[in-house]
């Protein structure tokens, strides 16, 4: 227990710095970051679409930005994707090197030149990769206190709920969160929806992902939640094609709304289009 007036210095501190300019980076990516408006360390934040959709490349595509631009020690959980994979797309979004021609193994000279330049950028990253299959909850608990212990971590990621050991007695979601206030920093997840968009598709009806498309204790536990949707994906003949809508559905400190973003496929990159002033948002209505 606390008294309330050390709290209160703590945030008396906090209400004299000069924030006009100051944006937190919780993706790297300005856009999203401006709109999340500063969300909490202790933040869980959940990524969700449907397979294919891009879920991998965005979240490590964050990872990049935390770790090669702001120089933060970032830890991966990755159930789905071997260390190797995960490195394989790594280059691929950094180098801008063709995915498939790394997993072929087949360069041109200009492809092969730009891994070489950036492979030293990419071994720097203070980036630390766990592809443990069908981990738990309490594992991964565990293992993000040693790091942050040993190399001061300043993210997780999850990558994907759903590939989590599931413990009987307790709810995955409500641990992650609790982790997250344990260690103070930030937990992003990725989660697996189901095919609810495709059966509206199917329908006539609009595919986007909506909060009802997630079960009730991802919309519980999560401060941020945020769908990720490609009308490419469905409709093959789209003007939007490249472009992935990122909808920041739910968020407990800050703004909703959608941030559009480039999404080069071959690169498994992501890349900011609109200028802040120019993505619409909602703000709540407090």
């Amino acid at each position: 227990m606390e008294q309330i007036h050390n709290t209160l210095d703590n945030v008396a501190k906090e209400l004299k710095q000069d924030k006009s300019m100051k944006i937190n980076k919780l993706t790297g990516f300005f856009n999203i970051d401006y709109a999340l408006n500063q969300p909490s360390k202790d933040s869980l934040i959940t990524i969700a679409a449907r397979p294919a959709m891009g879920k991998t490349s965005f979240i490590l595509n964050i990872a990049t930005n935390l770790a090669c631009i702001e120089n933060k020690s970032v830890a991966i959980f990755s159930l789905e994707n071997s260390k190797e994979q995960v490195c394989n797309r790594l280059l691929s979004s950094k180098c801008l090197v063709n995915y498939n021609s790394i997993k072929q193994n087949k360069f041109s000279d200009n492809e092969w030149e730009n891994i070489v330049n950036n492979l030293k950028i990419v071994a720097d990253m203070e980036l630390y990769i766990d592809d443990t299959p069908n981990i738990s909850c309490e594992e991964i608990r565990k293992k993000c206190l040693k790091l942050k212990n040993e190399n001061n971590i300043s993210f997780v990621l999850i990558d994907y709920l759903q590939l989590l050991r599931k413990n009987k007695e307790k709810n995955t979601c409500k641990s992650l969160k609790n982790l997250s206030k344990e260690l103070n920093i930030p937990i992003i997840v990725t989660s697996q929806l189901s095919n609810k968009p495709d059966k509206r598709f199917d329908n006539g009806e609009d595919p986007r992902p909506i909060l009802s498309d997630l079960n009730q204790e991802i919309i519980n536990e999560s401060d941020v939640i945020m769908f990720i949707y490609r009308d490419g994906y469905y409709n093959f003949d789209s003007m939007e094609y490249d472009i992935a809508e990122i909808n920041i559905a739910k968020n407990r400190h800050g703004n909703t709304g959608i941030v559009k973003m480039k999404y080069q496929s071959e690169y498994l990159k992501y890349q900011e289009i609109e200028k802040k002033e120019q993505y619409k948002y909602e703000r709540y209505n407090r």
